[in-house]
This record gives structure tokens, sequence and C-alpha cells, in this order.
């Protein structure tokens, strides 16, 4: 997309000016399973994107007696120094999850919130007094140890490599935290990088444009065929053609990078802005639930076991028989299934399951 400086009613917010001539990126269908990486993280895939790219690790490039707080890369030509941050389980660290689990159990105790086992909360799934309390939460972990730090990490690069013209360039990736849609990563970037000092100067000025993208997580994205993973990047400021020029071309190699990886064509669509506030990150099934595949077809999860997940096809025509296909396959295919939320569907596939039970009392 073109520019940070979005419109905020586009991903449930208000209060920004909506630009023109925004885009977000999607690639269908693509995910790096282990066969395709050899189990290589996010960081070290992109490590090698960027030494593609024409870039270098900046602890290559540095003193390792006393490197000092340094970003992870360095694009010499372009003089970009970036720094790539990853939103997994632990991004927020203990104290964090210390104050999720006081919250929640404050909201069940308080009978705001009712989950049976173990959940992955979003914030738009919660009522509103509950949102409003996660938000005072999350806000300043994510402001701290992401932004912030990410912030510092590239003013310290710029004197270590004596580059004080260079713009610094935040990449963040979901990878591994479901707890963050990706409008809601894009609602806190938005309000914190709106922020500003007494003065009215604007703080975190050492992060001049934010590429926001997933790689190992897929999601669900309507009006699209596929689970996808994503890019949506650009600078801070709508006039910096330097750095949205820059994002651009790196968006580009990324997308051609992962063709490459994977040996497939991936096919890369321009969406309209707006598009990415309904998506939401495909999560591992739950035993119980109902799922739909693309096919329009729907199954039971019967449950999880390691790198297994256990199904029941639902409502398969035999000859003049309707009938159930119980089946397992490998868990990694987990986001081709998505949750089915209408009351009146799940209610009526939970009395089918129930007869088809009682006729095969081995089904969990």
């Amino acid at each position: 997309m073109r520019g940070l400086a979005m419109s905020r009613e586009a991903y449930g917010v208000k209060g920004l000016h909506r630009t023109r001539g925004q885009k977000q990126i999607y690639w269908w269908g693509l995910l790096l399973d282990q066969e395709a990486v050899s189990d290589n993280s996010l960081e070290s895939v992109f490590d090698d994107f960027v030494m593609e790219f024409g870039g270098a690790r900046v602890s290559g490039m540095i003193s390792q007696n006393n490197p000092g707080m340094n970003a992870d890369y360095f694009f010499a030509e372009d003089r970009v120094i970036a720094e790539l941050k990853c939103l997994q389980t632990e991004s927020f660290g203990p104290q964090y999850k210390n104050k999720m689990k006081a919250l929640t159990d404050s909201w069940v105790k308080k009978r705001q919130l009712v989950v049976f086992g173990t959940v992955n909360l979003s914030l738009r799934d919660l009522p509103p007094t509950c949102r409003e309390e996660w938000l005072r939460v999350i806000e300043g972990p994510l402001e701290n140890n992401i932004i912030g730090k990410a912030n510092k990490q590239i003013k310290s690069t710029k004197s270590l490599l004596n580059a004080p013209d260079a713009m610094g360039l935040l990449l963040l990736a979901s990878d591994g935290n479901h707890s963050l849609q990706p409008n809601e990563v894009l609602f806190f970037l938005l309000r914190i990088l709106q922020k500003k000092k007494p003065n009215g100067e604007i703080l975190f000025s050492g992060i001049r444009g934010v590429c926001y993208f997933s790689l190992n997580m897929r999601a669900h994205v309507v009006g699209l065929p596929a689970p996808v993973v994503f890019w949506i990047g650009g600078p801070r400021e709508q006039d910096d053609v330097e750095m949205r020029t820059f994002c651009d071309r790196l968006e580009l190699a990324w997308h051609k990078f992962q063709c490459r990886l994977v040996g497939i064509d991936i096919p890369r669509v321009v969406s309209a802005p707006g598009v990415l506030a309904g998506a939401r990150f495909a999560a591992m099934p739950k035993a119980g639930s109902f799922y739909k595949d693309r096919g329009n077809r729907s199954f039971r999860c019967l449950g999880v076991a390691g790198d297994i997940v256990r199904w029941l096809l639902m409502e398969v025509q035999v000859g003049e028989h309707i009938a159930e296909v119980d089946f397992r396959q490998m868990a990694e295919h987990y986001a081709d299934y998505i949750p089915i939320q209408d009351r009146a569907e799940i209610a009526r596939l939970e009395g089918r399951y129930q007869f088809v039970k009682s006729q095969n009392p081995s089904l969990p």
C-alpha cells in the first residue's frame, strides 16, 4: 500500500485522513512448511533474501567487542537501515503474560467471558469493556518492546555505521502470535506512530517507514478463494517518495524470492483499501468445532494429536444415502478450513453429528 497515512476507518479506527492510491498485496495459498524451508526460521529466510536484494547484516559490519544495540540490516546503495521484529507467542514478555492471565481470570469471574479449555482470544471477539482493558495492557509492550526498541536500534546503527542520513525502516512480521489479527496490528501501528512529544515533534523519529507482512501464518480474507500471506507497507509521511519507492521495490523482490523458494508462481493480488480489515489468521482447529473448506463442504474436527488432525466430513451423498467420512490429515493443511460462525448452521450440524454418533458409538 502507498504509505501508512491510510484511512483508520478501514481498520475500525476513526480520525485519520483517507489517502488515495493505497494498495495491499496478497499472495494466495503460500505455506512455507518444513519441506519447503528445511525448518528455517522467518529470520533466516529473510537473511537470505536481504543478501540477494543487495543488503547485509549489520552484525557483520561492526566490531563485535562492544557493538551496542544495532539494527539487523543495512542496504548501502539505498541508504536504508532496517530492523526486523517478529510478533511471536512470547513477544511481549512474561509481565504481559501475567497481566493477561489476571485480566482474563477477572473476565471469567465476572462472567464477561465464557471459555472452555484453551482458546486464542482476539480483540474483535471481546465485549467492548474487555476490549478496552486489553488495549491498555497490550499497547505498552508493543510500543516499548517492538516499536520503541526498533527506533533505538536504528538510531544506534546510524552512529555505528556513520550513516546519519540513512532512512530507518521497521519490518514487522506476524510469526506465531494469533492474539493480534492483521487489522489489530495495523490499529496499534497507526495509534503508536501518531504519538508526538510535548513540543509537537513525532515520537520514534528514527522510523521513517514500516512494512508489515506474514510468511508462516496465512490469513483468511473475504473475497479471496484461498488463505493468503500478505504485505502492506510504506512511509509514515504520504509525500515521502523515496521511502515509498524502496518499500515497493522490496515487496516485489520479496514476492519473487518466495516464488523461487517454493518452486511455484504464487499469484500476487493488489487489493482495494480496507480489505485486510476482515482478515483473520488461520488457527489450529479445535476438537468439536465445525468448519467449511473451499468447496463449501462441512467438517467437524474430532481431535488433534501432534501433527495429525482427525476430521469428519459431514453429509456426503453416497447413492441415495447421506453418510459421513472419518479421515486423518497432516496439520499443515489446517489453513484450508474456515470456522463456521452461523449459529443456526452449527446447531443443525450438531444435531446431525449426534445422530451419526448414535449410529457409530466409536466417534468421540
